[in-house]
């Protein structure tokens, strides 16, 4: 009876992983169930043995349950390694050749139809540390996280909780390389429950939950931004890796999955500037990615898979184009010819999978319907309470975030260190 036992949970093992349709933990509870009954069933028949046999050394058979035993270990060890292969979560393979060639649409852009916006709302020039006032420092990014705005200061490596009337409420972190401190705070990103934080120098994201407490350190490269969606996190690799991205969950344990994207370029082939990249989610989970110097935004699903690529247009777009080496691999660099000139800076996915995307100094909204992206308007953004600026000169867009609760557009300046927000519609 035991033997027919454990013969059915063997088949029945086998079946459900060639199937793939249970989870891991059901797949473990049966490796367990098994090893017990391999291990019970050895020392009850090992016992009965010994009691048959009253005259046969008893120590000779306890070594023999001790191997058997071990053996059931060992089986238990490697079973549980394949119950983690099997039921990883697989990761789509693309490269710039699959992207570029499927799915692709064509947008171009024109400067015919740009709103001008001027209602402005400045966040103070000033915030209170350690009870005297001093300057913010430069304002590299920001996200929306528990029903307020995080803004990264990499001037003083610190982060603030802002209120909606942009009131200061709390500041995070500072200047170090303790628990929750940075070198080089440079990008947020953030989930339902948690903060990512992105130091350059130190090479890791620190991740918070909500009462802002470090629950995680992850490895991070530093050849792009790390990307928090509901599902999955993709943290940048470095350019040695062949890969853009490295893949983990977005909940504890934080464990990596796989690789994500090649590199247009290869490994030590450069110009490398075609190896950083930028990224972005939206609340359900969808990634935009682009790569420095190329025309092209590419939009996935939260499993990552590939849903559309679109390729920007027009004489703008051309003219920039022209300002960079094609991105193939060389076999001798000219350092006149190294650099890469970026095309596409902020970038926002809304819920809708609309994209708003920043060039230069103008927004640009493409509008998702029936699956088919189409130019909406291009923006362009004054502050014309700056003293420090003329009137008649747009505003420089970095990071972009859309405020829905104000119907706000909010982004930080490339040319100046604040965050300003817009009423936009």
């Amino acid at each position: 009876m035991l033997r027919l036992a454990l013969g059915l949970l063997v088949v029945a093992q086998q079946v459900f992983i060639n199937m793939k349709i249970i989870g891991h933990y059901l797949h473990l509870a049966i490796t367990v169930l098994l090893f017990y009954i391999r291990v019970k069933g050895n020392i009850r028949s090992h016992l009965r043995f010994v009691v048959i046999n009253n005259n046969a050394n008893f120590n000779q058979y306890t070594m023999q349950i001790n191997k058997l035993t071990t053996t059931s270990v060992v089986v238990f060890i490697i079973s549980m390694n394949i119950s983690a292969v099997c039921f990883a979560q697989s990761i789509p393979e693309f490269n710039f050749q699959i992207l570029t060639s499927e799915n692709v649409q064509t947008i171009h852009l024109n400067n015919d139809t740009i709103v001008e916006l001027r209602d402005v709302n400045v966040t103070p020039d000033y915030y209170i540390h350690h009870g005297r006032v001093s300057y913010h420092g430069q304002l590299v990014s920001f996200v929306a996280f528990n029903n307020h705005v995080y803004v990264a200061d990499q001037t003083n490596q610190r982060i603030y909780k802002i209120t909606h009337d942009n009131r200061l409420d709390r500041v995070i972190g500072g200047r170090g390389r303790g628990p929750g401190e940075f070198l080089d705070l440079f990008h947020l990103s953030a989930t339902e429950n948690y903060l990512f934080a992105q130091d350059r120098n130190q090479l890791k994201t620190i991740v918070f939950n909500k009462r802002l407490e470090v629950v995680a350190e992850l490895p991070t490269g530093n050849s792009g931004v790390v990307a928090a969606g509901q599902k999955f996190t993709i943290v940048p690799g470095g350019f040695s890796s062949d890969h853009f991205f490295g893949v983990i969950e977005s909940k504890p344990p934080f464990a990596q999955v796989g690789e994500f994207l090649t590199h247009v370029i290869p490994a030590g082939m450069q110009p490398s500037g075609y190896r950083f990249s930028r990224a972005v989610t939206n609340r359900r989970g969808d990634f935009l990615i682009t790569i420095n110097g190329l025309p092209y935004l590419f939009l996935f699903d939260n499993n990552l898979n590939h849903l559309q690529t679109i390729k920007l247009d027009g004489e703008m777009i051309q003219s920039r184009i022209a300002l960079n080496p094609k991105p193939e691999p060389v076999q001798h660099v000219d350092i006149h010819r190294g650099g890469v000139h970026n095309i596409i800076g902020g970038m926002y996915l809304t819920e809708t999978r609309d994209i708003l995307f920043g060039i230069g100094q103008t927004l640009y909204r493409l509008e998702f319907v029936d699956g088919v992206y189409r130019f909406k308007n291009g923006y362009q953004f004054f502050a014309s309470n700056e003293t420090q600026r003329e009137e008649d000169t747009p505003l420089g867009i970095f990071t972009i975030l859309l405020l829905h609760e104000s119907n706000k557009i909010c982004f930080v300046s490339i040319h100046l260190s604040n965050l300003y927000c817009f009423d936009f519609e």
